[in-house]
């Protein structure tokens, strides 16, 4: 059993996950400072929302880090700007696999998938997923493609032994079938679990606060363990340079 204290010689098999939509890097400096005072506890950031000239900043920032960028498509909405996700994984954490998959039909207007990356660590072997769900129609409830996103992720996991933990923004509301299809697929849900109140902040009301359909939302992004995987800590801190919290995962394998 491994000290209850952060100390990875003495806790080869704990690790710490940070998820996290960081809004385009639209408020670069608080991002980066955030980032900046994680990465000596952190051992793999999955992060979405990620264009290539940001994916260049977080790669110089995060220099203790193998990164693994898959390119979105380009979109219509903040001039063009062209999506993508960010696996970054330290370095000593041997990556055997990494990829993506589809699970909806992207276009200009709705960017996202899947991205995952098998990994090992004191010889411990897991999956790690990283998850940007569609994010149309805006009301966050399910859909017949919504519910087909949650069966493929389900459906490609399904088939791998080893633990597997993924999360990122699923752009869904917590009372979905498309959220419970993890549930009874066998997976924790750790916002259920730990109680957490909200994953959006101020940002996202006061963006989005004109559109003629705004409703405000307080969940989009959640994280999923195989059972057996020990959780010893989660946690969604309070930031202001994302319309998301990041989420924290503390766990053993």
């Amino acid at each position: 059993m491994c000290e209850s204290t952060r100390r990875f010689e003495s806790c080869p098999h704990r690790l710490r996950i940070i998820f996290f939509n960081v809004w385009h890097g639209l408020k670069w400096e608080g991002l980066e400072k955030f980032l900046s005072s994680q990465v000596g506890d952190t051992d793999a950031f999955c992060l979405v929302e990620i264009n290539p000239d940001l994916q260049k900043k977080l790669e110089s920032l995060l220099k203790e880090f193998t990164p693994i960028y898959h390119k979105g498509v380009k979109t219509v909405y903040l001039n063009g700007i062209t999506e993508g996700r960010s696996i970054f994984i330290k370095k000593g954490i041997n990556i055997l696999d990494s990829g993506a998959i589809k699970i909806f039909e992207t276009s200009e207007v709705d960017a996202g998938g899947f991205q995952y990356t098998f990994l090992e660590k004191a010889g411990k072997r897991f999956w790690l997923g990283n998850v940007h769900g569609m994010a149309m129609p805006g009301t966050k409830k399910d859909t017949t493609e919504r519910l087909t996103q949650s069966q493929r992720i389900i459906k490609f996991l399904g088939g791998k032994e080893e633990p597997k933990i993924f999360g990122g923004d699923f752009n869904l509301n917590p009372d979905t079938k498309s959220i419970l299809l993890f549930e009874e697929a066998g997976y924790r849900n750790l916002i259920k679990e730990f109680g957490i109140k909200r994953t959006r902040n101020k940002l996202a009301w006061s963006e989005f606060g004109k559109n003629p359909d705004f409703v405000k939302q307080y969940f989009a992004d959640y994280a999923f363990v195989s059972k057996e995987v020990k959780v010893t800590g989660f946690e969604v801190p309070e930031v202001d340079f994302s319309d998301h919290l990041p989420l924290i995962l503390d766990f053993e394998i």
